[in-house]
């Protein structure tokens, strides 16, 4: 929800959280999301602009990130479900 509504914020089309379930709207806010949004997030809080770090951005969002980063960058501290998806994309790619 918050990311749709920043999305909202910046563009002429509003979408509504329905409309996330349709494949093609989805994935252009992802896509925004991973090359506009969370960059500028990186820039304003000095951390490297790495795919790795987009990947668990947009997975735990911005402020449970900044929380795990700032408090040691300890991979054993991070969630699960983080973990599971940045690894799962690296497999993958």
């Amino acid at each position: 929800p918050v990311s749709l509504e920043k999305y909202n914020k910046h563009h002429i089309i509003k979408y509504t959280q329905e409309d996330l379930y349709i494949r093609k709207i989805n994935l252009k806010i992802g896509k925004w999301l991973i090359s506009e949004q969370i960059p500028y997030y990186l820039k304003h809080y000095k951390i490297p602009n790495t795919l790795t770090y987009k990947l668990m951005i947009y997975n735990m969002g911005i402020g449970n990130f900044s929380h795990w980063y700032n408090n040691g960058r300890n991979w054993d501290k991070l969630n699960t479900e983080t973990k599971n998806y940045v690894l799962k994309y690296w497999q993958k790619y």
